[in-house]
């Protein structure tokens, strides 16, 4: 019987990330002997050290070359391996990928995927155990990442990189190769055909056979450490140092090149791309007393608004109590991260934290319609994200807190999933009947009764307990994933959740008059209009539940209230500048928003018009007319939406 190979592959780490390790990944850290040296990203933590010390091998021990990093890369973790090989066991084939770029022997595309995060199950899901190795090496010599296709040569490529942003420095390049034409005389056609060829071989990521790895390791180490030593880098920048890392690709590909001229067998494989390599810690609340937990979603354009939220929760708070914040978010960047935490100087009762959610979206097919964006659907983790916490305060950035949340925090909800306020913005169009007509909510959204039952998700109280019981989040994600939802999440919500419901007062959801229910709020039952005036005399939180947003319409509802706690954070000239420019751009364009929002939803009233011209011909007398003039109006708004669509 045969006897299954022996397989490892290295994964070059240089700072704490997620870890891919099993019995044929072997991590490595690279650069170790320079740890307490600044890098391109910094000075590496004592607490990140340790995590790399306990979770890897280094590349500083037996023969190596690991203070020669900052030039040579991911080289050195090679040159460690080939030179220290008994201490991986010996291998009969060895590879080497890095921690966001990985193998992916499951894909049958001939390109990079990108994935937000890889899950716990990344070995299967990518191929990388030994049952599928052992079948994509059988007869198989060298395995590397697929070969890119591109528009230039691979020496009018790296040319291109002596400019910005790269700055590398081409004369080192040129004296590269021309020295390994003399090292290596016999490979001189290859060499010229590879550098003239549109087929690259980029990333390093590859698996070996043992004698060939050693005779791979022999052609790179004389001719990348005699360069080295020969070549002085003093005047390069940071990235102008690692110029021999990236000629090393462009030698990787000369040596395969060349292995498949000998007769060598050459495979391909995928690769995939990591964005969120950060490692997921677990939530915990902050304050071990009276933690009032709050949650919000947010991306790099809406971050100064949730700045203006914080800031309103913070001013209205008491120092009896500690408001524990955390921040969803994906891809928001450093400097707005730097300047909401701001946000909590001087405020010992208050903790602001982010939390990457890439892990749990990983490219799940959200439904989005109008002004919708992916970071509504964050709130559906919650029982993932806040499974150590019993619940937890969920608001819309479009807001501002007006009273101490910790009033409603503190609400009962005793077998109870979700607390939230009626929609009265809804209730008002669908008594107007000309937006959303009550069938959707009763047959499509399932709330038999939405006068009374349909919530507004824009404040939520969730019951973790409770959800967790009952597997809240797998029913509210195959929900969304399966539907269309108009309300994209918050219609989620309301088909799973509305029966188990605590409704909370309507004045801590004070929705504005504004977008398309201005002037439609008197529609409302006579009770609940007068409730909505009332918590508009004395609101606990504004919501800017509309298109109209006070940041782009100063004058608009409500908006000085908004604007009172903008002028209190770092965010202030930004929010300014972008409403000046925003309305500068629009002085000979301007579209009204109720417009915008048409154009948005012009298929949906294609639909509704076709209903609306089978009931004018199937219904009698009033009703016959009533749709006929729905009909009439809606052709003409479909009409001036065509005609905007095709720029007349």
């Amino acid at each position: 019987m045969k006897k299954a190979p022996s397989i490892k592959i290295l994964v070059g780490y240089h700072k704490p990330a997620v870890l891919l390790k099993n019995d044929i990944l072997t991590p490595i850290h690279l650069g170790r002997a320079l740890t307490t040296k600044a890098s391109k990203d910094g000075t590496m933590s004592r607490e990140d050290y340790l995590w790399m010390l306990d979770n890897m091998i280094g590349d500083d021990t037996g023969d190596n070359i690991s203070h020669l990093n900052r030039e040579l890369c991911e080289f050195t973790g090679l040159y460690w391996a080939w030179k220290n090989y008994d201490k991986l066991g010996n291998p009969d084939y060895i590879g080497f990928m890095h921690y966001r770029r990985i193998f992916n022997f499951n894909s049958d595309k001939n390109n990079i995927e990108n994935y937000q995060y890889i899950g716990e199950n990344f070995a299967e899901n990518l191929g990388l155990t030994q049952s599928v190795l052992e079948k994509q090496l059988d007869n198989t010599d060298i395995i590397h990442a697929q070969t890119i296709k591109h528009a230039q040569t691979v020496k009018e490529q790296f040319s291109g990189l002596s400019r910005p942003p790269f700055c590398l420095n081409e004369q080192i390049f040129e004296n590269v190769m021309t020295n390994t034409v003399k090292l290596y005389p016999k490979m001189k056609p290859v060499i010229n055909d590879y550098l003239e060829s549109r087929e690259h071989y980029w990333f390093n990521c590859f698996i070996m056979k043992k004698e060939i790895f050693f005779k791979y390791m022999e052609f790179m180490s004389k001719i990348l450490i005699t360069t080295l030593k020969n070549t002085n880098l003093e005047n390069e920048s940071a990235n102008g140092r690692r110029v021999l890392a990236y000629i090393s690709e462009r030698l990787t590909g000369m040596f395969i090149t060349y292995s498949q001229h000998r007769g060598r067998n050459v495979n391909y494989c995928p690769i995939v791309y990591i964005e969120n390599t950060k490692i997921i810690q677990p939530l915990f609340p902050a304050f071990k007393q009276n933690n009032i937990a709050v949650f919000c979603s947010t991306d790099n354009n809406y971050a100064p608004y949730c700045g203006v939220l914080i800031q309103s929760i913070i001013t209205n708070g008491s120092p009896e109590n500690n408001y524990d914040i955390i921040i969803l978010e994906e891809k928001l960047s450093d400097d707005k991260k730097e300047r909401i935490k701001k946000l909590q100087q001087n405020h010992p009762n208050v903790s602001i934290r982010f939390y990457n959610v890439s892990h749990l979206m990983n490219n799940k097919s959200f439904h989005l319609c109008a002004h919708f964006t992916i970071a509504t659907y964050y709130r559906m983790f919650a029982p993932s994200i806040f499974q150590n916490y019993s619940k937890i305060l969920y608001l819309d950035i479009d807001m501002i807190v007006l009273a101490d949340i910790a009033a409603l925090y503190k609400t009962d909800m005793t077998g109870k999933l979700l607390a939230a306020a009626q929609d009265y913005g809804v209730i008002a169009k669908i008594k107007s009947e000309e937006y959303e007509p009550l069938e959707y909510f009763q047959n499509i959204v399932g709330v038999k009764n939405p006068f009374a039952e349909y919530f507004q998700a824009g404040i939520l109280l969730f019951n973790i307990d409770e959800m967790k019981k009952k597997n809240i989040e797998e029913k509210l994600v195959k929900t969304a994933l399966e539907n269309n939802f108009y309300y994209v999440d918050q219609d989620v919500l309301n088909k799973v959740c509305y029966s188990a419901i605590t409704l909370l007062d309507s004045s801590w959801n004070t929705i504005t008059n504004a977008g398309l229910r201005k002037g439609k709020m008197q529609l409302l039952p006579e009770k609940l209009y007068n409730k909505w005036l009332a918590d508009r005399s004395k609101p606990k939180i504004i919501h800017y539940a509309s298109i109209t947003k006070p940041w782009n319409a100063p004058e608009s509802d409500l908006a000085d209230h908004w604007w009172h706690y903008a002028r209190m954070t770092p965010f202030y000239e930004e929010i300014l500048f972008k409403n000046l420019k925003n309305k500068s751009a629009n002085t000979n364009n301007t579209i009204e928003l109720t417009f915008v929002r048409e154009t948005a939803n012009y298929f949906k009233n294609k639909i509704k018009y076709w209903r609306y011209r089978l009931l004018s011909k199937i219904t009698f007398g009033k009703k016959r007319r009533k749709y006929k003039q729905k009909r009439k109006e809606l052709k003409a708004r479909l009409k001036q939406v065509r005609a905007f669509l095709r720029g007349k």
